[in-house]
């Protein structure tokens, strides 16, 4: 019964289905080196809990890792532009994501019914493209981490506004003291921290 595999750096691809099913799997290393993960290549390894997805890989195909119901974390590395349709689909007791800055789209049912998602982290400045349901059965009220610069715009993008808790990472926070002349038109005054994007409302008195 196959439960570790570490696939050599002679490989760069793990091809369509090669694992799929593989039931008792526990753990995957993979080499630097791997660019592709194909269609189904994990499917269905239900004790599967930790994977590493090396640097290397560009392309990780449908439904990869769908029903892997004991994967509790994975980090999706720089250079992966495309996430595909139902990649971690019924990954139940997925905890956390890490998307990276280089992501542009998201396919449909990518993170379905992963109901035990607590954060997703993505570092790309602009939304990711969605496609259908990629987050059905998502807590929506769990904290979802972005570029600081960009918390407006992912709380106004398709799916991703319908998170409640979009939050702004490596903010700095600015002081803000402000007074109009002449005195005699009033004074208005204010003080405070606030990070980049927020606005401060200030009260004449």
């Amino acid at each position: 019964t196959l439960t570790a595999l570490n696939i050599p750096s002679c490989i760069t691809a793990i091809e369509g289905s090669t694992f799929a099913s593989c039931i008792s799997l526990a753990s995957v290393t993979l080499p630097d080196g791997i660019t592709t993960i194909g269609n189904n290549a994990f499917s269905e390894c239900r004790s599967l809990t930790s994977v590493n997805i090396p640097a290397s890989v560009t392309s990780i195909g449908v439904t990869a890792f769908q029903g892997c119901s004991s994967l509790t974390s994975v980090t999706i590395p720089e250079g992966v532009t495309t996430i595909g349709f139902g990649v971690f689909n019924l990954c139940t007791s997925l905890a956390t994501v890490t998307l990276p800055a280089s992501l542009t789209s998201i396919g449909g049912a990518a993170f379905q019914n992963c109901s035990t998602l607590t954060s997703i982290t993505c570092l790309a400045e602009a939304p990711p493209s969605i496609g259908m349901t990629p987050f059905a059965n998502v807590p929506t009220g769990i904290p979802v981490y972005v570029p600081c610069g960009s918390v407006a715009d992912y709380q106004a993008a398709f799916i991703w506004r319908n998170f409640t808790n979009i939050v702004g990472i490596n903010c700095s926070t600015y002081s803000v003291l402000v007074y109009a002349v002449p005195e005699g038109y009033g004074l208005v005054g204010g003080t405070g921290d606030y990070t980049h994007g927020q606005t401060a409302t200030l009260t004449a008195t």
